[in-house]
């Protein structure tokens, strides 16, 4: 198992900051999105409501083999892996459980809990995601200013993370990965 859900009996100690969290953690209406909204995404995004993104979190080698298996990243080494979603201001309004550091970030979004493209389309919204040149040799000149202002969004949610990641409780991490 990857997912690394809390609590679970069959994955004691494992850590549960999405489990902790929970309770500080709020999704917020519409309408105070709009309201607290910075002008540049305003500008290029009015309807924008979450910026998210995949994190790693270091953690200590755990002794167990199929932990450790679990944890392994080739570029992190043991890591436990999240989704986060932030508001335009900056506030974090969903965090996934944690998953192990090999799992891709393309998995962890589809399996979160999170909304789906699909799911998102049957309420209107869309997911904008940066365009890549798989099977061409370069981007369009729309797809690459589409991209900039994207990159513009995308530093407010690493500008969270990396506040995020210097949280005590982050921290412990690793005090508390089974050996």
């Amino acid at each position: 198992m990857d997912q690394f859900d809390t609590p679970d009996t069959s994955q004691p100690g494992y850590p549960a900051i999405a489990f902790i969290l929970k309770s500080l953690i709020k999704w917020p209406s519409k309408g105070a999105v709009l309201k607290n909204m910075p002008k540049l995404i305003k500008c290029n995004f009015k309807r924008c409501r979450c910026i998210i993104d995949c994190t790693d979190i270091f953690i200590a080698r755990p002794s167990s083999l199929t932990a450790r298996a679990q944890t392994w990243s080739n570029y992190k080494h043991n890591t436990i892996k999240y989704l986060i979603a932030i508001t335009p201001a900056g506030a974090i309004s969903f965090l996934s459980p944690g998953w192990g550091g090999r799992v891709s970030d393309k998995q962890i979004t589809n399996e979160s809990g999170f909304l789906t493209r699909d799911e998102l389309a049957a309420y209107g919204a869309t997911l904008c995601i940066p365009h890549f040149t798989k099977g061409k040799k370069q981007l369009s000149a729309q797809e690459v200013d589409t991209a900039r202002q994207l990159s513009l969004v995308w530093i407010h949610v690493e500008r969270v993370i990396g506040w995020w990641k210097k949280c005590k409780i982050l921290q412990t991490v690793k005090s508390v990965v089974p050996k």
